[in-house]
């Protein structure tokens, strides 16, 4: 069920994309110098969709770094909590020192 509903969404999405990709060919110059328009310092050729792709892959990186940034204080609280009970599994699977019937309350000595 899954795998038809990542199908249904991501599916009309690639289309979509494929659809956009194809009707924005047209080549255009980006340019980094606001002060000489007519011959900028730094301007390079490309295609709008690839502008408005690398666009959105960045801000898709961006997002992630700052989401990822956000949550290191909880990936080490888990960390460290998961190193605390591997060592607590570690004590409790070593035998224990063997005890005298004295100090088990459940065996009577007559």
């Amino acid at each position: 069920m899954r795998r038809i509903l990542s199908w249904v969404l991501w599916l009309p999405a690639a289309l979509v994309l494929i659809a956009f990709v194809v009707a924005n060919r047209q080549w255009i110059t980006l340019s980094f110098d606001p002060f000489n328009v007519p011959h900028p310092a730094f301007a390079i050729a490309m295609p709008l969709w690839a502008v408005l792709m690398a666009g959105l892959f960045i801000g898709i990186f961006v997002g992630w770094t700052a989401s990822w940034a956000k949550q290191g204080r909880a990936r080490k609280k888990a960390r460290a909590e998961k190193a605390e009970l591997d060592h607590l599994r570690q004590q409790a699977a070593t035998p224990s020192q063997p005890h005298s019937g004295q100090d088990n309350p459940l065996i009577l000595s007559i």
